[in-house]
């Protein structure tokens, strides 16, 4: 479970760390490091899910792939907007590009834990 909030600042890479509470909460490759699944949330938010995680909201989500033509353009963007990342060595993700219009120009951001996943 991602629970608490801590304040972490984004560095010159788009780089943050992640805090080690929720990086226990994250699986990790066959080499060990710790992944995690990025996405576009909503108010501006990224989300931030363990791979399993992930996979339990998109059940949640009753995804099917030819639910109508809004339903198909929904799973697009959403999944357009994810990205499977590493952790590097000090914990931190390195925000795609794509990604970093959510976090809008700001150089700290605030991480949340939401139960089944966390908010940046």
């Amino acid at each position: 479970m991602f629970y608490g909030e801590s304040t972490h600042s984004l560095d010159a890479k788009f780089r943050v760390t992640v805090p080690k509470r929720f990086q226990d909460e994250l699986g990790r490759d066959a080499a060990g490091t710790p992944v995690c699944m990025l996405l576009r949330g909503q108010d501006r938010c990224l989300y931030l899910f363990s791979e399993i995680g992930f996979q339990r909201a998109l059940e949640g989500l009753n995804i099917a792939a030819f639910n109508g033509e809004n339903q198909r353009a929904a799973q697009r963007v959403f999944f357009a907007n994810t990205a499977r990342l590493e952790l590097d060595a000090q914990g931190r993700v390195l925000i795609p590009e794509k990604l970093r219009v959510q976090l809008g120009t700001d150089k700290e951001v605030v991480i949340v834990g939401v139960g089944d996943h966390a908010e940046i």
